[in-house]
């Protein structure tokens, strides 16, 4: 029983493939910002709203 995943990407291997000049570094590509960026931004707004908010007073939107 085989166990193949297609288009997976580490830092390493993207990296790698890139300075080799064999393929373009894919790791900061749409999928890296929904993954990381998106969820990470929108609990810093959450966090910011509930816990930084009522500390200083301000409302922040």
């Amino acid at each position: 029983m085989d166990y193949i995943i297609n288009k997976s990407e580490t830092i390493y291997t993207s990296t790698k493939k890139a300075i080799n000049g064999t393929n373009s570094m894919r790791f900061f590509g749409v999928r890296f910002i929904t993954i990381w960026v998106l969820p990470l931004a929108i609990t810093g707004i959450f966090m910011e709203y509930l816990f930084i908010s009522p500390i200083t007073g301000r409302v922040p939107f």
